[in-house]
């Protein structure tokens, strides 16, 4: 490898280049390879007390981390709503906007209603809406609707 001192404009600029070139190349491959392997987490099973959710009020997100789903009370019957942590689009943890009353991702802005319906994308579907159960030992499982329980 020649030194810096031996080193003409001409040789040295184009190292540099190269060097760039392979820097944009590697963070381009890793970009391409993270979102080919994107996994929205189907058939994650998860498992929480139902005390855990004690705080929880009729049309306020309350966010579980062991669960990594909102809950969500809905209505006068007061059903229970649960909703994964992930944006469809690339996998980000939207949060809740108390004051515009929406999930937005901190990704690209993408935002959904109180249900997870998409208000603005880019993400193209919903936030994914989980199963409620309780087994019997009294905790609440959460499975993906599409995934067996």
């Amino acid at each position: 490898m020649p030194h810096f001192q031996d080193m003409g404009k001409r040789s040295f600029l184009k190292m540099l280049l190269i060097g760039l070139a392979s820097v944009v190349a590697l963070a381009s491959g890793w970009g391409a390879w993270r979102f080919s392997v994107f996994d929205r987490g189907t058939g994650r099973r998860r498992e929480i007390f139902p005390e855990a959710l004690g705080k929880l009020e009729v049309d306020v997100p309350l966010y579980q981390p062991d669960a990594r789903a909102w809950f969500v009370k809905r209505g006068a019957e007061e059903d229970l709503v649960a909703i994964d942590d992930r944006c469809p689009h690339l996998g980000c943890r939207p949060k809740w906007n108390a004051a515009d009353a929406l999930f937005e991702c901190p990704c690209h802005g993408s935002q959904f209603d109180l249900d997870g319906k998409v208000k603005r994308g880019p993400a193209t579907g919903p936030m994914a809406r989980l199963s409620v159960k309780t087994n019997t030992e009294g905790k609440l499982i959460l499975t993906d609707k599409g995934a067996a329980s």
